[in-house]
């Protein structure tokens, strides 16, 4: 229940014209989450966002 309460709705089609390659980049990761209305934490270095493509591309099934 608090998951629902703290989501908030994400309009993806604010996004269309961006596109991403198969890996995206430091910067275009960072236009993404602006264009979304989702600012990434200043503190959020290059590492961070490099984890965060990784995770995204080619996160493990913690359910096989």
């Amino acid at each position: 229940m608090a998951s629902f309460e703290q989501a908030q709705q994400v309009y993806l089609d604010k996004a269309g014209e961006l596109q991403l390659s198969d890996e995206p980049t430091i910067e275009a990761t960072r236009e993404l989450f602006t264009l979304l209305e989702l600012e990434l934490p200043r503190s959020f270095s290059e590492r961070d966002i490099t984890d965060l493509i990784r995770r995204a591309l080619w996160a493990k099934n913690p359910y096989p």
